[in-house]
């Protein structure tokens, strides 16, 4: 059987003397969460949602300013190409105590905690180098939020859609494992606006990379189902790409407002699902997936 991309495995296996483990830190040599490639002008504004905290303990990265919680591989990266304006304004929004670290085109390493009012971090690259500019965005405790990031220049970025080329939380099942149903929790909705997508279906609000990506074991000749159970008030929609690159949209087809597509006879390999919202709103959903016999 032949899947639409390869599964690759990343980092460095290190062999130990001893039970210590080198604390792990922010690396700008490690592929970013979400990434924008080149843009002409984002004067009037970009926001990108994103999870915010970490595992890593920045206080513990002597070489690297600030502390919070964060992430290896930065949330976002920018491939910034300069502008009239020269200064780049980066912001979070988030109901959470967030951090901002930053590592711009120059190398050099930037860091803020509350500047921007409430909780949220604030800081501007005045003059920024073109170049990429990693962005990590991280909490003063240990929990996670959900969080928007806000960038401002004198340069826009180009729109994003959802991209099944990134990688979403990742799940492995066979047929048999989703015949009894499986249920994934996750945080409906998103900063894309998916009718301004004109190669895909649908309509609504999701992230640029899968919530889940879905390993999918084909073990006999099932139908795979997909379904939302969202809190009342929400209208979430579902967007999949199947292992053979064909997308599938559903509105309300599930109980209520919430969404629910079959794909019939599924093929095994990678299945890239979102869970968005109709509105431009964020709610707690779960996606509840199972196997039917034909």
């Amino acid at each position: 059987m032949t899947f639409r991309r390869a599964i690759t495995f990343g980092g460095a296996f290190a062999l130990m003397a001893s039970t210590a483990i080198a604390q792990t830190c922010p690396s700008t040599g490690v592929e970013a969460r979400t990434s924008i490639a080149s843009g002409d002008d984002f004067a009037s504004g970009l926001t990108i949602g994103l999870t915010a905290g970490g595992d890593i303990d920045l206080g513990e990265c002597a070489d690297l300013p600030g502390v919070g919680a964060v992430i290896e591989a930065p949330d976002f990266s920018l491939s910034y190409g300069g502008g009239t304006g020269g200064d780049v304004t980066l912001e979070t929004d988030a109901e959470c105590d967030t951090i901002l670290l930053v590592n711009d085109a120059t190398g050099e390493w930037h860091f803020d905690d509350d500047a921007g009012g409430s909780s949220n971090a604030k800081l501007t690259l005045q003059g920024a180098e073109a170049g990429r500019i990693d962005v990590w965005v991280g909490t003063f405790g240990e929990d996670l939020c959900r969080s928007d990031l806000k960038i401002n220049s004198g340069t826009d970025l180009l729109p994003t859609c959802p991209d099944y080329g990134l990688s979403g939380d990742e799940h492995t099942f066979s047929g048999d494992d989703l015949y009894g149903g499986q249920s994934l929790d996750v945080y409906a909705g998103g900063d894309i606006d998916l009718g301004a997508c004109s190669d895909l279906p649908g309509t609504g609000n999701v992230i640029e990379a899968p919530d889940f990506t879905i390993t999918y074991e084909e073990t006999q000749d099932y139908d795979l189902r997909f379904r939302t159970e969202a809190e009342s008030d929400c209208d979430t929609v579902l967007l999949v790409n199947d292992s053979t690159g064909e997308w599938y949209f559903d509105d309300d087809s599930g109980e209520g407002s919430n969404a629910e597509l079959t794909l019939e006879s599924a093929a095994g390999g990678l299945i890239d699902v979102w869970v968005g919202t109709y509105d431009n709103d964020y709610c707690s959903a779960n996606l509840l997936i199972d196997t039917l016999d034909r």
